[in-house]
């Protein structure tokens, strides 16, 4: 005897999904990759139980598909750190300092932005924003300088974008243009942005080891604590 799956299956599945309805500050700040996978395999699991149930249901059935693993799950387990393994509560001030420097590696290298515009054009810019978003990708885990690298040439792109589009030489939107010609959806481009812009004033925060998840979601506490030059001093360097 057994019970049919849709009673058992709807609570298993919102046993798994326990963290989306936790608030948004509180949630583990996966990077967007790792998310996905997990999100993958959540998705799998789920189509796997069907055919669990339907195998139990009807018995044997030669046409019947299964899937192969998508990913080993255990290894997200096995990449917690001091810092994944620490709540989420909110910091602030000397607290939120040391933090910062528990998670700064000393072998990033701190350079000042390049200050001359090398690029003519919107279009001389894609080759440049397509390598660095694919750094991006590919880096990704805990390694805020890729993105402040790609961060850089994206709001300069999103700068001669507007002023293409004042002058006449444009009539796509910034977001269409975006996902036709660099493959980023516009808001992880915003929260790039957004994020550059303070580290261009605070570069010592490109040593930062978290995930970006983490530090575009403490960014207005990050903000707050560098309107003291106490703390805005170390970071400034």
């Amino acid at each position: 005897m057994f019970l049919p799956c849709e009673l058992w299956l709807p609570k298993l599945l919102e046993t798994m999904r326990c963290e989306e309805d936790m608030d948004a500050n509180n949630a583990y700040p996966w990077s967007e990759n790792d998310k996905a996978e997990i999100e993958n395999y959540q998705k799998w699991l789920s189509e796997e139980m069907k055919r669990v149930d339907d195998l139990l249901k009807n018995g044997p059935d030669i046409n019947r598909k299964w899937s192969k693993l998508p990913v080993n799950i255990k290894k997200f387990e096995h990449n917690a750190t001091e810092s994944t393994c620490k709540r989420r509560e909110d910091l602030g001030g000397q607290e939120l300092h040391d933090y910062l420097i528990l998670h700064c590696s000393p072998t990033v290298l701190v350079t000042a932005p390049r200050q001359r515009d090398e690029f003519q054009s919107l279009e001389n810019m894609k080759a440049t924003l397509q390598q660095k978003f694919q750094m991006v990708k590919e880096i990704n885990r805990n390694v805020l300088k890729t993105y402040i690298d790609f961060g850089l040439v994206l709001r300069k792109a999103f700068a001669r974008h507007e002023y293409e589009k004042r002058r006449g030489e444009r009539n796509t939107s910034w977001k269409v243009w975006l996902h036709e010609n660099v493959g980023v959806s516009d808001s992880l481009a915003r929260k790039i942005r957004e994020v550059t812009e303070i580290v261009i004033q605070f570069p010592r925060l490109k040593k930062l080891t978290l995930p970006f998840d983490e530090v575009y979601r403490r960014r207005k506490q990050i903000t707050t604590m560098l309107t003291f030059e106490v703390w805005a001093e170390h970071w400034r360097q």
